[in-house]
């Protein structure tokens, strides 16, 4: 199958890739259409997406229908908190309940830590009967075999017995494999053989479905009102909506909220960055650039030393002094580094900007998000 990239479908092509008819237009905002779900698993056909992942909604119901065959790997990238992992953990429960026996769901980080047990203990032959012989591997955050080239290696053999013997593969990274320079090119040419699609954030529908849905399963009663200024206000990842739901919910039971300045108290550190508040400006900043790096705002302020984690620390030190204004005192107080440091990061990511397209285009994708004008200056 030819590498495909979601940005570049339009509406027919979908169709085409998947071997069936183009995405028929619907209502803004639908769940994917797929059965209930295995006992115990979590409900696939409940997981809202929207209109804006119609190519992820049928390439799923593809996998379903025929696995190992048409879309066969599909790769799902997106930030972190749109659900990359949740769909493949209603996958896995939907291939198992169509009668798949061995399905083997797991992170990278823990790939890469039996490998490396399996190296130590002997215990390797053991271990490819377990992954060569499942009839499908769901493997999530992929970004983060990057620093295991061992893991990176074993996977690439893992790979093609589960390929040739028409076995499906399934994987979630926080970045499309060809923006990933730290993953070894076999692995990256083995992830852009099938179909390799964009898992984007929730849209205003898509968000107040999740609320509702949400909300209804904690037994709270949210008034209209208060769902659309929620809407606008959470603007963020489906983590984010979750995470809110959850707070409100240590309101007591049942409970009728009907303002949101009752609630204001509880998601503040939620609502501010998505409702424009200037009041922390660098929090924003830093926000973008978590989201857009596939890592969290605390592992960028932390002292993790992880390529993908360097890069949005670096990115981050950049970008709060230009869009959020601060000074080089206030930035090595906010990172809790010393200047050297900062004006040390500046100096790199200029001249990653200069040669290298996936930083630029982390730059752009951060610029977007915080409503700069791409293109705009970002010198200070």
């Amino acid at each position: 199958m030819p590498i495909v990239h979601a940005g570049m479908l339009c509406q027919q092509e979908v169709g085409r890739v998947l071997g069936a008819k183009a995405v028929a237009k619907g209502p803004a905002v639908r769940p994917v259409g797929l059965p209930a779900r295995a006992a115990g698993g979590p409900r696939l056909g409940e997981l809202v997406l929207g209109r804006r992942n119609a190519l992820v909604i049928e390439a799923v119901r593809e996998v379903c229908r025929a696995p190992g065959r048409a879309l066969n790997p599909l790769v799902v990238h997106g930030p972190a908190g749109v659900g990359k992992s949740h769909l493949l953990a209603g996958l896995a429960a939907e291939l198992r309940a169509a009668g798949l026996e061995r399905v083997e769901r797991l992170g990278a980080a823990e790939f890469a830590r039996s490998v490396r047990r399996a190296i130590r203990t002997g215990a390797t032959a053991a271990l490819r009967v377990r992954l060569r012989g499942a009839a499908a591997l769901l493997l999530d955050d992929v970004q983060r075999l990057s620093t295991s080239p061992a893991a990176q290696v074993e996977l690439i053999h893992t790979f093609d017995a589960l390929f040739h013997a028409g076995r499906q593969i399934v994987v979630a990274a926080s970045h499309n494999p060809r923006h990933v320079p730290e993953l070894h090119p076999g692995l990256r040419g083995r992830l852009l053989m099938g179909l390799c699609v964009a898992l984007e954030p929730p849209g205003p529908g898509a968000r107040r479905r999740i609320l509702e849905q949400r909300a209804r399963a904690a037994g709270l009663q949210l008034s209209e009102r208060l769902l659309d200024e929620l809407v606008e206000a959470l603007g963020g990842s489906g983590r984010q909506l979750v995470e809110a739901v959850e707070r409100l919910r240590g309101l007591g039971a049942g409970a009728r909220l009907q303002q949101l300045a009752e609630v204001r108290s509880l998601l503040a550190d939620l609502i501010a960055p998505a409702a424009g508040c200037d009041a922390r400006p660098e929090l924003r900043v830093l926000e973008e650039v978590a989201a857009a790096c596939g890592v969290s705002v605390d592992a960028v302020l932390g002292a993790g030393r992880s390529r993908p984690v360097a890069l949005a620390r670096q990115l981050g030190m950049y970008l709060v002094r230009r869009l959020a204004g601060l000074s080089l005192v206030e930035t090595s107080r906010l990172f809790r580094r010393a200047s050297s440091t900062i004006l040390l990061a500046e100096r790199r990511i200029e001249r990653r900007l200069a040669v290298d397209p996936y930083v630029r285009a982390l730059l752009e994708r951060c610029r977007g998000g915080l409503g700069s004008p791409a293109g705009a200056p970002t010198s200070g």
